[in-house]
């Protein structure tokens, strides 16, 4: 029942906001582990995603199908947003348990601070001139798809900056057509995660029976949660709900940090 509630929550939050939900599935999967496992606790909060991102990515990209250079730009993205996610949950698999744990801890922190105080556009602004000095040959879709990559997320927190920011997307759109590039990014994870059990003969993932009906529960949560999400999306503001969700964030992030260095 845990399972059902926290992949409804999940769901709810792709289908209203665009995000993927790893930050909330992949700190539930790894409750009570070491640091050490976090890295597995990724690769099957990737997987456990997947499907609700699927069905949250085609119930966003009914809103923009209709708009061609909307369209067009999700589209150029994609395949950038996938392969360097891929990647990034390869170096996550290979980052010491402690590292990646600070990592996560941090990136969660950084969302959920600039979330809570609305920094996120004018730090973007200040980004983009390094960006173009430093790392001109660095398409933005790579950083997004690495972003959520690495921690098992689908990139929505950079996904949604990026798009209103840099390509002048209205905010209810740039949610639609995170949504989509959420699941490239997830895609792209969960590949690395079936490579990592394929090459290993299972033994970089060890999955009991218990965490196959966790994972089942996760996903079922979350398929209802998408259509509760896009439900509300449609009656009520996403304020509220942002601010819940960046305060969890943020209390999560002290957790996380935690249980990095003790």
């Amino acid at each position: 029942m845990l399972a059902v509630l926290v992949g409804l929550l999940a769901g709810v939050l792709a289908g209203m906001l665009g995000v993927g939900g790893g930050f909330v599935v992949v700190p539930f999967l790894a409750w009570g582990q070491t640091a050490a496992q976090l890295s597995s606790a990724v690769a099957l909060g990737a997987v456990a995603v997947l499907p609700i991102v699927m069905l949250s990515a085609l119930q966003h990209w009914a809103a923009f199908i209709g708009r061609p250079s909307e369209r067009a730009l999700v589209r150029q993205m994609l395949l950038p947003v996938a392969l360097s996610a891929a990647l990034a949950a390869l170096i996550a698999a290979l980052l010491p348990g402690r590292v990646l744990t600070g990592l996560f801890a941090v990136i969660v922190g950084a969302v959920a601070l600039s979330g809570l105080f609305g920094v996120a556009p004018a730090l973007l602004k200040r980004l983009r001139p390094v960006k173009r000095r430093w790392l001109p040959w660095l398409p933005p879709a790579c950083i997004i798809g690495a972003g959520g990559g690495i921690i098992g997320a689908g990139g929505g927190y950079l996904a949604v900056p990026y798009l209103t920011v840099c390509r002048g997307q209205p905010v209810h759109l740039a949610i639609h057509q995170s949504a989509v590039l959420s699941l490239a990014a997830i895609s792209g994870a969960s590949v690395t995660a079936g490579v990592r059990i394929l090459l290993q003969g299972g033994a970089a993932l060890t999955v009991s029976t218990p965490e196959l009906r966790t994972l089942a529960c996760l996903i079922l949560g979350g398929m209802i949660g998408v259509l509760i999400g896009q439900a509300v999306a449609a009656r009520l503001p996403a304020t509220r709900l942002k601010f819940i969700f960046h305060v969890y964030l943020l209390l999560l992030s002290a957790h996380m940090l935690v249980h990095a260095v003790v």
